[in-house]
């Protein structure tokens, strides 16, 4: 998410990461890394990120209050996992503990979270803008019965008139009975969730690794009418590498 040429909000750190250090190698750029949770494919892309090895380029790793939640990016730095060790890095990395909006006051930016149903501790935000807002919900289970922590009022109610919301719908109803307990969420109930808060574009993503694109448009014209059914004024695409927004 760019807050300005030179400044950029990303969050989470899975495989994008190696596409945006690439789209913005050698610029001299500040970057804030928001993560959601620790699981492996949201932090993996941190070491091909090829902007941190470049010293005109400073890297904000905000950790929610735990100091793990940035250690554990550059802790696959090890020689081991990854050839590049941390103290070789360029660039100026630093983690930051305090509120997550904190770093984003000076660009009019605020920043709201809400604890999610997935094993392990796992947050969506709310980033607001003078502009508009967008909402990003990854690994959410809507109707668990395990690792219970927000109800689908709740998350209505964080989610409500967002500009944009953004999230997990990797599978779909006829799925649920083999994949309940998995901590994601349908297609079917997340169109029902951007009806209830009234977003104006749902962006589906987190796609079951199985899906092929043509799988993929299916589902965005079956949300569409779903959308439409339910008297929504709400617009739906399912997300794909690229693909831009305006909050």
């Amino acid at each position: 998410m760019s807050l300005d040429p030179d400044h950029t909000l990303i969050l989470d750190a899975g495989t994008g990461l190696y596409r945006l250090g690439r789209h913005d190698l050698g610029q001299a750029k500040t970057y804030f890394i928001l993560l959601s949770h620790r699981h492996w494919d949201h932090i993996q892309g941190f070491p091909m990120f090829r902007q941190h090895m470049n010293p005109d380029v400073s890297i904000r790793i905000v950790s929610t209050g735990d100091p793990d939640w940035g250690g554990c990016l550059l802790s696959q730095l090890d020689g081991v996992r990854f050839p590049i060790l941390e103290d070789e890095l360029s660039a100026n990395i630093e983690l930051h503990t305090g509120p997550p909006g904190a770093l984003l006051e000076r660009f009019d930016v605020s920043v709201s979270r809400i604890r999610l149903n997935h094993r392990g501790a796992c947050y969506g935000y709310r980033i607001s803008t003078p502009t508009g807002d967008l909402c990003y919900i990854t690994d959410h289970e809507m109707d668990a019965e395990d690792h219970v922590h927000t109800s689908f009022e709740e998350l209505a109610a964080f989610c409500s008139e967002a500009g944009v919301l953004v999230h997990d719908a990797t599978y779909t109803d006829a799925q649920m009975p083999e994949k309940a307990g998995l901590g994601h969420s349908t297609v079917e109930r997340v169109c029902e969730l951007a009806a209830r808060a009234g977003v104006r574009d749902l962006v589906l993503f987190h796609h079951d690794p199985e899906r092929p694109d043509d799988m993929l448009d299916e589902l965005e014209r079956m949300a569409n009418d779903r959308l439409d059914t339910l008297d929504a004024a709400t617009s739906c695409r399912a997300a794909y590498e690229g693909l831009e927004l305006d909050v």
